[in-house]
């Protein structure tokens, strides 16, 4: 199987959800929290660029 990295704002938008429902759950580490929030940060900036593209 392969698996492709997201493409449309909707992906995005989908990758985004996923990770804010990780750092909801409660057995998360410190080290895994920290990580998902760079991962979110740029997963914010690819959706804002890909919102700016569209305008």
């Amino acid at each position: 199987m392969i698996i492709e990295p997201p493409k449309t704002i909707e992906d995005f938008r989908k990758v985004r959800n996923s990770i804010l429902k990780l750092m909801d759950n409660p057995w998360i580490d410190g080290s895994m929290y920290s990580s998902l929030t760079m991962k979110l940060t740029k997963v914010n900036d690819k959706i804002e660029d890909l919102e700016a593209e569209r305008k």
